[in-house]
């Protein structure tokens, strides 16, 4: 059982470590993702919103080497635009390769295929800086510098830079609804993963500390029942022995006297006092009997097993002038433990024979079988001695005796009934009578 629970308990973690391991690599993954692109569409914003700026700083340095008052400054300025115009033609490139290897941006790759109208405006307005550059090194003032200068202003004035505007606006515009699905995406996941804890706690946590508890509840009544069980084991195993050794005093002192007749009444008390024990240490073997697990099921034939208790109790019952008797008929089967369901019955009519009503005129025993629809119900009843209503709810508890003046007893014999009745499936239960008991074992047909 230990080791039964022990692989049950480890599956039932071993899946939970599972399904959290799964959502979290699964979740880490589409994260993982979903970050990158909206890395990459970061960078294509801010590498299209350089090109306005660096479209503009181009025009202004073109204007600034045409207005320059020496030739320094016209070479600074000649610098500075065609150092604008390699990060332009740069970041042109640039922006093909990212808009190509980003998913979800269709649009931009659209717009910067070599056939786009943006593309041709960027592709124009860099082959005209060239000129404008050139034209500007040979002779600021020259009507070809002039004219270079126009093509230029005329290029950007050309919806180049609201061209230019429209496409960081639609950059940003799909990062920001990248955003928001990402953000979809993590509200997802939060709930997923209280998704799964809760399935969690339900399936696999509730049902392993359902099962711990019941293994608890379980040991700590078995450590009460052992508790109990060594307590009054020692003092009912000490008593027979106390007497008997009383006992055997007696008779040394009687044999020295030459008492005959004493030694043999000391004898019969012997005997008496060496069966009690003989039977208390017999339900000590029972009781650790049924710690084991029960025998195989198999078919039992009731009305044979009743028949064989009853002849095996004849002696008892005529010593005590109970009349024995059942109404089964023949061929009457359950599905269960022979050995348990042995001992049941066994206890049961044996109690019902040891404490019949000394003052009936005809004490009985009979035992019937009636069938519901789901439970089998085998039913022992007799007008005898019955159970004090005080005493009702310690009916199957260990060691306790309820009429010792009557016959003598281990108190374990309606304990056996029950745990060996629990053990194969069923259920026992007391009813009492104005004039004796009846007992229901109850066995599920369900079997």
């Amino acid at each position: 059982m230990t080791k039964g629970l022990e692989r049950k308990l480890t599956l039932r973690y071993l899946c939970a470590l599972g399904l959290i391991a799964t959502f979290s690599i699964t979740t880490y993954a589409v994260l993982t993702q979903r970050a990158s692109t909206s890395a990459s569409d970061a960078s294509l914003i801010n590498t299209a919103g350089m090109q306005r700026m660096l479209s503009q700083r181009i025009a202004l340095s073109a204007l600034q080497a045409a207005r320059a008052d020496s030739p320094d400054s016209v070479s600074a300025a000649i610098e500075r635009l065609k150092d604008a115009a390699a990060k332009m033609s740069h970041n042109h490139d640039q922006l093909k390769t990212l808009t190509n290897a980003s998913d979800g941006t269709d649009f931009g790759a659209a717009t910067l295929t070599p056939d786009a109208a943006l593309d041709r405006q960027i592709t124009t307005f860099l082959l005209a800086t060239q000129d404008a550059a050139e034209a500007l090194r040979r002779d600021p003032t020259s009507d070809t510098a002039v004219d270079a200068l126009e093509t230029l202003n005329t290029l950007l004035n050309r919806n180049l830079v609201e061209n230019l505007d429209g496409y960081v606006s639609a950059l940003q515009a799909h990062s920001e609804a990248g955003v928001r699905a990402f953000l979809r995406l993590e509200t997802m996941f939060l709930i997923g993963g209280l998704s799964v804890l809760l399935i969690e706690a339900v399936f696999i946590f509730r049902p392993m500390v359902k099962r711990i508890v019941q293994a608890i509840s379980a040991l700590q009544t078995t450590n009460h029942e052992l508790t109990t069980f060594s307590y009054r084991i020692s003092h009912d195993l000490r008593a027979p022995v106390a007497s008997t050794l009383g006992l055997v005093r007696i008779g040394r002192n009687a044999i020295s006297k030459d008492t005959s007749p004493l030694i043999g009444d000391i004898l019969t008390k012997i005997d008496a006092t060496m069966q009690r024990m003989d039977t208390l240490i017999a339900d000590i073997i029972t009781v650790k009997k049924n710690k084991q697990p029960a025998d195989d099921l198999q078919l039992v034939d009731v009305n044979a097993l009743i028949d064989d208790v009853f002849d095996k109790l004849a002696p008892l019952a005529d010593e005590h002038a109970v009349s024995l008797e059942h109404s089964l008929s023949p061929g009457e089967t359950v599905m269960t433990s022979k050995t348990y369901l042995r001992q049941i019955v066994d206890n049961l009519v044996s109690n019902g024979i040891k404490y019949r009503d000394p003052e009936s005129p005809k004490p009985f025993l009979s035992v019937s079988l009636r069938r519901t629809n789901d439970a089998c119900d085998i039913v022992v009843e007799d007008n005898g001695l019955g159970v004090p209503e005080s005493a009702q709810d310690q009916l199957f508890a260990m060691f306790k005796r309820f009429h010792p003046n009557t016959s003598f007893g281990s108190g374990l014999g309606l304990y056996l009934v029950k745990q060996n009745a629990e053990r194969i499936g069923g259920s026992i239960r007391y009813e009492p009578k104005c004039d004796g008991s009846r007992f229901t074992f109850s066995l599920p047909e369900s079997r």
